[in-house]
């Protein structure tokens, strides 16, 4: 729905996250590139991008910049 109300499609979307099950999984589902907050390391197995922190985004974001 919201990327509906912003015209966006989930090719060129990011969902940020910190809940493995409920967003990244969710995210996945969707077509959207997911990215995990993972400050404590919680999900070494997970299959997708992590980061720590925010701080991290920046350059996750000038590497996918068709997103």
């Amino acid at each position: 729905m919201a990327l509906g109300k912003m015209n966006a499609l989930p090719e060129e979307s990011i969902y940020v996250g910190d809940s493995y099950e409920d967003d990244i999984l969710g995210a996945m589902k969707t077509g959207i590139l997911p990215v995990l907050i993972d400050r404590c390391e919680k999900y070494s197995e997970a299959d997708c991008i992590k980061i720590r922190n925010l701080n991290e985004l920046i350059e996750i974001l000038e590497n996918h910049k068709n997103v």
